[in-house]
């Protein structure tokens, strides 16, 4: 089966959490013995590249349509900005097409109004949002390779995406209350990033793919998120052992389960008191086989899901037009 990824961003140029799981589902199909390429339209230069042995276009949009054509894939699998094209091509070449839905808006629900052959919900709490969608549609929860992440944890208390809306004042306000306590900003793949160098106890990490190095600096995550589908990075976090403290958005809740640690991302005093807490030989190893254990239980659903994504992906083919 030939496979297209058509997408406007991918990594490693943009290492959002909606670009990591597309990759980390185009090495799924990879595994399972299918060709994937993919097609970039969102371009920083016209060169292509590999990644994981996958090869990567980058294509001005003008270019992207006959690009595709050419590849002559079997299925397209796209997400966000891309969606409508995908339609397009569905209609004019009847190539089959699955898109990848990551967030509870109006641009995804319009996008569910487009004939897909197949949907990829990455939450059930997203699924159960858009519930009223006649077509078919699975849930895949991004996909984490705990052998990728898996480390010895650091001291630091980390937030990944130094942007508000990950909660960079909160951080900050933090950095400020625990004076002699290290805090780790790592630069994030997107957004205007809020950089401080005036704190003596604060370092500041490079935006990486490689996220092992963030994970042994660390010894709690901060994700005071105001949006976040999921939690891609809580779960990376836990595979090492780390305790996660979150605000509670219906998709952290969904990552962090019925143990996490949450507090309201307006109560500064909730986040000091919870990360005070942690200090605590007891609680913190607590906390850290709760996120040992809770890591395993998500990446043993991962295989099922991964299963389950690639066959569907695979019968999507056999009704092509």
């Amino acid at each position: 089966m030939r496979v297209v990824v058509l997408v406007n961003r991918y990594v490693p140029k943009y290492n959002a959490g909606s670009e990591v799981t597309m990759h980390r589902l185009a090495r799924a199909l990879v595994g399972a013995g299918h060709e994937v390429q993919v097609v970039i339209t969102w371009h920083l230069s016209r060169h292509g590249y590999h990644l994981d042995g996958i090869p990567v276009h980058q294509v001005s949009e003008r270019d992207a349509d006959d690009r595709i054509v050419q590849l002559s894939p079997d299925v397209i699998l796209t997400q966000y900005d891309e969606i409508a094209r995908a339609a397009w091509l569905r209609a004019q070449y009847g190539i089959p097409w699955v898109q990848l839905i990551h967030k509870d808006d109006d641009n995804s629900r319009a996008a569910l109004r487009l004939p897909a052959s197949l949907s990829v919900f990455n939450t059930r709490w997203i699924a159960e949002t858009f519930a009223d969608h006649p077509g078919r549609s699975l849930v895949v929860h991004p996909p984490v390779d705990a052998d990728e992440h898996r480390t010895r944890p650091g001291n630091a208390t980390t937030l990944v995406n130094l942007i508000p809306d990950k909660g960079v004042e909160v951080f900050y306000a933090l950095v400020d209350r625990f004076p002699s306590r290290v805090f780790l900003g790592v630069i994030g793949g997107y957004g205007r990033q809020d950089i401080r160098t005036d704190r003596p106890n604060v370092r500041i990490h490079p935006n990486s793919p490689a996220m092992r190095e963030v994970w042994s600096r660390t010894r709690v995550v901060l994700m005071p998120s105001l949006h976040e589908s999921y939690g891609l990075v809580a779960v990376e976090a836990m595979v090492s052992g780390i305790p996660v403290i979150a605000h509670p958005t219906p998709g952290l809740r969904e990552a962090l389960g019925p143990g996490g640690l949450f507090a309201d991302r307006d109560d500064l005093d909730a986040w000091a008191a919870t990360l005070a807490a942690l200090d605590a030989p007891d609680r913190y190893e607590a906390a850290s086989q709760y996120a040992l254990a809770r890591a395993r239980t998500i990446t043993a659903e991962n295989t099922a899901e991964l299963a389950e994504f690639v066959s569907a992906v695979e019968s999507v083919t056999e009704v092509r037009l």
